[in-house]
Parts: structure tokens; sequence; C-alpha cells
């Protein structure tokens, strides 16, 4: 083989190789590039049980409000028919204890005439002061809504120790107050009235209604 037949054997090579080359480059620009699409993950969304949803319902007719109560509660009924105590059952019978600090109360409270037109919200924080003998002050309020909307308030009080030097207090049960909505601005309340029980009370407040 001569020399010219070499340079041209050697320079078609080069040419075929380049070809490839350019050829591999741009097959692999005109690949689209591959976009992992994120795998959305679902989430729980945990299920709130609501404890209060298979309780027995005390409905008071006379001032058109109801609250509902735990099945193994019974109340009474007070005779003006204003409200009912509530209370465990006992082991062996259907009547409530005989044991104020197991109770559980709820009741429409009258305000004092010259009461009457101060604004409910402002009027809970002297209740207990207003209703109440011994009751000296406000200890603690707070505001909270029911499971229908309703607004109402939790609030203890510091009450002076009965027979005791003055200032010798101690902080009551909460009690939880609800506009009745009538004319003379009467509150409904429910009143914790020891402390075994203030789940329950927390519980039953949630479930007030007012037509």
């Amino acid at each position: 083989m001569n020399q010219k037949t070499l340079i041209s054997v050697l320079a078609v090579l080069v040419l075929i190789l380049g070809g490839t080359t350019i050829y591999f480059l741009t097959a692999q620009k005109s690949v689209a590039p591959v976009v992992q699409t994120p795998v959305p993950v679902s989430k729980t969304v945990p299920v709130v049980q609501d404890e209060t949803a298979g309780w027995k319902t005390y409905t008071n007719s006379k001032y058109g409000y109801a609250v509902k109560y735990n099945n193994d509660w019974v109340f009474t009924e007070f005779p003006e028919a204003d409200g009912a105590k509530f209370a465990l059952k006992n082991a062996t019978a259907t009547e409530p204890r005989d044991n104020k600090a197991h109770d559980i109360v709820i009741s429409l409270m009258p305000r004092a005439m010259m009461d009457q037109k101060i604004p409910f919200a402002d009027y809970v924080k002297i209740a207990g002061i207003q209703e109440i003998q011994n009751y000296e002050s406000l200890a603690s309020i707070e505001k909270i809504t029911t499971k229908s909307g309703l607004t109402g308030y939790k609030a203890t009080w510091n009450v002076q120790t009965m027979g005791q030097p003055v200032g010798n207090t101690f902080v009551s049960s909460p009690f939880y107050y609800f506009d009745s909505g009538n004319k003379n601005g009467d509150t409904i309340q429910i009143r914790c009235e020891g402390d075994e029980f203030l789940d329950a009370c927390d519980k039953m407040a949630q479930t007030v209604t007012i037509k």
C-alpha cells in the first residue's frame, strides 16, 4: 500500500470516527430528561370521638335549655324546676348519693335588679361576688365555646373561709356561665361542687344548648 492510499484510508477512518462521536453527542442532548414526579403521601387524619354522643339529655322546658349527662349519672330536678342536681348512681340504687362533694348542679340563676343591665361578659366577672356569700374576688376566668357554638365562661373564685381570719381564702371549684337570653340577663350556671368530677363538668358544659 503506497503512502497516498494510506493517507486516504486514515482520512476515511477519522471521518467515520468523528461522525459517530457527533451522532452520539447529539442523540444524548436530544433525549428529554426524566422528571421524577413526587408521589403524594396521604396523611391519616385522626378521628376524634365525641364522648358525649351517647349521653342522655336533661331538658329544662321552663327556661329552654338542655345539657347532656353521662349514662352512669342520675339527676334530681329542683322543686322550682329551674335546674337539677346530678350525681353518680350508687352501686345498689338509682338515686343520687347524698354527698355534695360528688354533685354537679345546673340551674338558672336570676340577677339582682341593679345588675340586670350589665353586659353578660362583664357580669360573669362579678357573678360569684354578687350571688354567693364569702365569695370575695375572681380567681380565674376563661372564655369557652360549646359544641353548638354557644359562648360561655368558666370561672373560679377566691372564697373567704368561714370562721377564719380575713384573708384566709381558698379557690372554689369552677363555675360555668351561659347567657339565658331573657330580658333580665339571668344566667345558666353549671357548678362543680367538688374536684373529683372536674372532667365530667367540662364535658357537660360543652353540651349546653339554649333555645
